[in-house]
């Protein structure tokens, strides 16, 4: 089965119309493969994704840019900033340039991190006590979990 044998389009639309069980059942009869292998391709082959909000499939959002997490760019290797010159010497005259750069990049994006978080959650050590403004995390769109 290829690209045109489903009609991604049509199958959303009952989706977000009619409900899941409509959708899965539509797909099942008409193309005769299971449905979380048509919602796989989904997200291989088009640019849907579901809103859990929403409860619904709509067309992702191309202006909104992905960051990678810190944990990604902790994970990923940089990649070497001197490179060899045509007559084969490496400019690079430090080759722990690189990882310094690197960890400065992350030492950076925790501070932020650490900066935005206390925008919301005060500290204070002498009283062992914790503030947190619940409404100023709601207002700036974060979704609270007390557990």
């Amino acid at each position: 089965m290829n690209n045109q044998d489903i009609d991604f389009e049509g199958i959303i639309e009952i989706f977000n119309n009619e409900g899941k069980e409509a959708a899965k059942e539509y797909a099942e009869s008409t193309y005769k493969t299971s449905y979380p292998n048509i919602q796989r391709r989904f997200k291989e082959e088009t640019n849907y994704c579901y809103n859990r909000n929403t409860k619904k499939y709509e067309l992702a959002d191309k202006s909104k840019t992905q960051f990678m997490t810190l944990e990604q760019l902790y994970m990923e290797k940089p990649k070497a900033l001197g490179k060899s010159d045509e007559d084969g010497s490496n400019s690079d005259l430090n080759p722990h340039q690189d990882e310094d750069i690197f960890k400065d990049v992350v030492v950076n994006l925790m501070k932020d991190k650490i900066q935005e978080i206390s925008k919301y959650i005060h500290l204070e050590q002498s009283t062992n006590l914790v503030r947190i403004s619940l409404k100023k995390l709601e207002e700036n769109g974060y979704k609270i979990i007390l557990s």
